[in-house]
């Protein structure tokens, strides 16, 4: 059964509203229950996919990659630093 345009873009934009977690699929589903799972899923990756090609470069800017990087340093250890080392190492 073909998709209609119109439905492709209400289900489009509802993903674009929720983050890409498995709950967001269960959601969908209800949401649209005359779709298969197959569907929805589709749709669901290739506006994930649109997203990451969009955001992508802006992420990976110089100034991007130093802000990530400080914001790293700046975050309080969840290990040991026995632990660390044993993870940098091994």
């Amino acid at each position: 059964m073909k998709l209609p345009k119109a439905q492709y873009e209400e289900i489009a934009q509802v993903v674009a509203r929720m983050p890409p977690t498995r709950q967001s699929l269960r959601k969908l589903q209800r949401r649209f229950p005359s779709q298969s799972q197959s569907t929805l899923l589709s749709i669901f990756s290739q506006e994930y996919q649109k997203l990451i090609k969009r955001t992508h470069a802006k992420h990976h800017l110089p100034e991007a990659t130093e802000a990530y990087y400080q914001r790293f340093l700046s975050q309080p250890s969840k290990c040991s630093p026995k632990e660390y080392d044993y993870y940098i190492w091994h």
